[in-house]
């Protein structure tokens, strides 16, 4: 998400979350690697949906995800 890419991860509760969030990726069932090429395929066939996740995902980061934001919410 940092680099502006579009992201594949696990379907785990963290990832979920933070992927329905901010709109930035794609989730593939966990240790299903033919579910995680698919996810992959369908992101190399829509230019549009890399376009949406790259600037979604690169946005989160910057705006939710720094160092210092993360501190903050621990601290709090």
């Amino acid at each position: 998400m940092a680099c502006g890419k579009p992201v594949v991860a696990s379907d785990v509760e963290i990832i979920r979350n933070i992927f329905n969030e901010n709109r930035c990726g794609l989730l593939a069932k966990p240790g299903d690697a033919g579910d995680f090429a698919e996810k992959i395929r369908m992101l190399l066939g829509d230019a549009g949906l890399r376009k949406e996740f790259s600037e979604n995902g690169r946005k989160a980061v910057i705006e939710k995800y720094t160092w210092e934001r993360v501190a903050e919410e621990i601290l709090k």
